[in-house]
């Protein structure tokens, strides 16, 4: 661990071992409805990263970096878990989640990304410029916030922003909204160097992804999420594309039951797609 303090966690269930890592601006609560309804075997893991929720007045602001939180997530599934394990990320946990593979296979059964933000590893110049364009139109009227020192206003622009609508944290019932807002003191972490969207990771890394992946998006995706999906999906061995309908970055808790059942469809062929790789 980047400090030598475990990972708070929640776990429930028992059979194959399944870790849930969450996005930027919330902590292991925001999985409760997906938790809720999960209704198929497993031993379900939820973490929460460090700098986040009750971690947040604890920790020093040099360790919110990507390189610790995966090697919190490494410590994790090596002290915590039994694996290989699978691993469940959304947004910026959807990124984590792929570096920890990329970086140590041997502790990862399959991926589940919903709409990763990793894209240092694009190489068409024109998508990537895409890809960039979109981001600092998304992200710009969280940064004006963050400057005017108002978090709690860069945490709607940064939600809002994720799924390209206005009004969408607005509709969220006053709980989900707190749960958002508990972690608004990791808004202007996450536009350092350290931590910023485009994570270090080429072509190569992803190459070294061999177990099955599927990079998940939802219908109405913002270009930039789409577009890092479809990139990533070509480079990883044995990765498929799945599109939710309907769905924005914040389906995991607008329609839980949706993304319950994709994320068991993926389950349910990790190893059909590991035999047909050559595992």
């Amino acid at each position: 661990m980047s400090n030598n303090r475990a990972l708070c966690y929640d776990e429930v269930g028992q059979g194959e071992e399944i870790v849930f890592v969450h996005g930027y601006i919330s902590d292991r609560r925001i999985w409760s409805q997906v938790r809720e309804h999960w209704y198929d075997s497993g031993h379900l893991f939820f973490p929460t990263l460090e700098g986040f929720w009750e971690d947040s007045l604890e920790f020093r602001e040099s360790n919110f970096s990507v390189d610790n939180h995966i090697e919190d997530i490494v410590d994790f599934l090596e002290k915590v878990c039994t694996p290989p394990v699978h691993l469940v990320g959304w947004s910026y946990g959807a990124s984590l989640v792929l570096l920890v593979a990329a970086r140590r296979p041997d502790l990862v059964k399959s991926v589940f990304a919903y709409e990763p933000g990793i894209s240092s590893f694009v190489l068409d110049k024109k998508i990537l410029q895409q890809i960039q364009r979109d981001r600092v139109e998304m992200a710009s009227p969280a940064i004006g916030a963050v400057k005017a020192g108002n978090t709690k206003e860069a945490v709607k622009y940064i939600v809002n922003g994720a799924c390209n609508r206005e009004g969408v944290f607005e509709d969220f019932d006053e709980e989900l909204k707190q749960r958002f807002f508990d972690n608004a003191s990791t808004v202007p972490l996450m536009f350092t160097e350290r931590s910023a969207p485009n994570l270090p990771a080429s072509s190569e890394d992803l190459k070294r992804i061999l177990c099955p992946v599927t990079i998940s998006y939802g219908e109405y995706a913002r270009p930039a999420y789409r577009l890092v999906a479809k990139e990533a999906a070509k480079i990883i061995p044995n990765s498929i594309i799945q599109i939710i309908p309907g769905a924005m970055h914040v389906v995991p808790v607008t329609s839980p039951e949706i993304f319950l059942l994709k994320i068991l469809e993926h389950l349910s062929g990790v190893d059909r797609r590991a035999v047909s790789n050559g595992k």
